[in-house]
């Protein structure tokens, strides 16, 4: 394969992935103690060409958020410790959200991605006034 073949591969799947982002806003690339906090505006869950152990297509999950600020961005998940946070916190449209990014530890056995996540369900769901939706 020559560098022009190459290229054009790059080309052609560097396509496919900002056809499959949609409309997406930029990603969030985080750093150690990046942090972010506003409303969850959009979720869209996908499934990956990759599989678990059942041989089952790996799910992720897309949240764009607005920020205070009134920028979006969009968090990607893909690492363990963010997929089980947003699992288990289940932010959806309306929902304030605050990520951070701990950056990369060493666990017992091997060293992983670390994250902090709190959601606050919107007002609809919890009676509840959402600071950021006003």
């Amino acid at each position: 394969m020559n560098i022009e073949e190459m290229r054009r591969k790059a080309e052609a799947k560097a396509a496919a992935r900002a056809e499959d982002r949609g409309d997406l806003p930029p990603l969030w690339k985080p750093e150690p103690g990046d942090e972010l906090c506003g409303v969850v505006t959009k979720r869209k869950d996908r499934a990956s060409k990759y599989t678990d152990d059942d041989g089952n297509p790996r799910r992720y999950t897309d949240l764009t958020l607005r920020l205070e600020e009134g920028e979006e961005v969009t968090v990607r998940s893909g690492r363990t410790v963010l997929d089980r946070l947003i699992a288990d916190e289940d932010p959806r449209p309306g929902d304030a959200i605050y990520v951070r990014y701990e950056g990369r530890v060493q666990g017992e056995s091997q060293s992983y991605h670390a994250y902090a996540m709190d959601v606050e369900k919107a007002e609809a769901e919890l009676g509840a006034v959402n600071p950021f939706l006003k």
